[in-house]
């Protein structure tokens, strides 16, 4: 067991050594190698705690959260240039089904001026209303990390309520202060301040790492078991795990015969996966007719969240009797530099083969002009007007929904072969740009 506790001490120490120290630093609280049978057994355990940098303790008054962003005003304290996060008290309406409340970090001008959250650390953070939330008062904690800090300067938390459905939301605070509230109908800067409004509140530090592993070609941190997880990260308020790489995986999950990588949460994401360049989780299934990703609700909510930008992929069915088949829904962009003459094509091949296109929607970016078009039609080689019928609307900021056979009372229309779209002009120009967004639906056959 000394053997044990000994090795588990000196990996540790390898762990939060960064690559150019000559020797090995162990630093807070470190237990060794653990055997037995019980989940109380850690092979390394270590716990950082964030502490309270100030706080307001009084309150007694129910304020609804009933404006998509509002936010309170805090000053940071002397020497303070960081924060981890805060503490609220909010409730909810018994009849709440649905909805989140997030949080951002405003730096102040008279007012919340402009939202300095910080994207790396994965916020904003996300609390579900209906898990996260009692219909009585309890301290909610948001993760909320930012550094670079101004001591003894003012910056503003925001919560964002959205798609509360059912019922209302609740912050308790108490009546006072001067310009210590504000709200906004969407966050873009068009805040109305509030008086005798101040919320029940605590910031709280930046506790530090608990457990950091570096390494220049290999594991940072590698963890194997025979029947148990490998590793097992959770957090209250932010990820239980969050691991960068420059050139390679954040995170490389491989199992044999369990999930690869699993994630859960009460209240926010299970997994969580951020790019600024390529996907946010790439997922792959090698076994023929089995999903790459398999969402599952047990609550009755819907087990996929469709993000509001890039493409995204639902497998339907999922039993074997699909033999692999199923459905993607996803989007086809591209801004076309009109050519001059009276029609020009994309330069991709925007209406992709085998499945139906819900919309051709556009926007004039800039003005067609110079020539003696006075207006224009957007559909394919075969037929001109397939998606958007002759608009006039031909100047920069214009914008239209290409549905025509929906207008039509048809069906969406089907291309079998990929097919490139097509604008055309009543006349020639000499200036113009429309960028394109095509919403499809594609269909797969079965694989076996």
């Amino acid at each position: 067991m000394f053997v044990a506790r000994r090795l588990a001490v000196l990996i540790f120490a390898a762990l939060v050594a960064s690559p150019a120290q000559a020797q090995h630093t162990i630093l807070g609280s470190v237990s060794g190698s653990g055997s037995g049978n019980g989940a109380s057994t850690v092979g390394i355990g270590r716990t950082n705690l964030a502490t309270s940098l100030i706080s307001q303790a009084t309150g007694g008054v129910d304020e609804t959260l009933n404006v998509a962003f509002e936010a309170f005003r805090f000053t940071t304290p002397a020497g303070v240039t960081e924060i981890g996060g805060f503490t609220v008290r909010l409730k909810r309406d018994a009849g709440v089904t649905a909805g989140t409340v997030r949080a951002y970090l405003y730096s102040d001008s008279s007012g919340p001026s402009a939202n300095i959250s910080d994207a790396t650390t994965g916020l904003p953070s996300v609390l579900s209303v209906v898990a996260g939330l009692g219909t009585s008062y309890a301290d909610i904690s948001l993760r909320l990390p930012k550094t670079g800090l101004t001591p003894a300067a003012n910056y503003w938390v925001a919560l964002n309520t959205q798609g509360v459905a059912g019922g209302s939301i609740f912050l308790d605070r108490r009546s006072s202060g001067t310009g210590l509230y504000a709200n906004d109908a969407d966050g873009a800067g068009a805040w109305t301040i509030e008086n005798t409004k101040e919320p029940i509140y605590t910031i709280l530090g930046n506790s530090g790492t608990a457990l950091h592993g570096w390494s220049r070609n290999h594991s940072g941190v590698h963890g194997e078991s025979t029947e148990g997880f490998g590793g097992r990260f959770i957090s209250l308020t932010g990820p239980g795990l969050k691991a960068d790489s420059f050139h390679m995986f954040g995170v490389g999950g491989f199992s044999n015969d369990g999930p690869g990588v699993r994630g859960t949460s009460v209240n926010t994401f299970g997994v969580e996966g951020v790019s600024n360049n390529s996907s946010g989780g790439s997922f792959q299934a090698l076994a023929s007719g089995q999903p790459g990703l398999l969402a599952v609700s047990t609550s009755g909510a819907s087990a996929w969240l469709v993000p509001t930008t890039g493409p995204f992929a639902q497998a339907i069915p999922l039993d074997s009797s699909a033999g692999g088949s199923g459905w993607t829904d996803g989007y086809t962009g591209e801004s076309i530099t009109l050519s001059g003459g009276t029609t020009t094509d994309s330069v991709g091949n925007l209406l992709p083969a085998g499945g139906y296109i819900y919309a051709v929607v556009w926007r004039v970016t800039t003005t067609i002009g110079g020539g003696t078009a006075t207006s224009m039609q957007i559909g394919t080689a075969a037929a001109a007007t397939n998606f958007q019928s002759t608009t006039t609307s031909i100047t920069a900021g214009s914008t239209g929904y290409g549905m025509n056979f929906a207008l039509a009372g048809g069906l969406p229309w089907a291309f079998e072969a990929a097919t490139k779209v097509r604008i055309t002009l009543n006349g020639t120009s000499t200036a113009g740009a429309v960028r394109l967004v095509v919403f499809y639906r594609v269909f797969t056959p079965p694989g076996s």
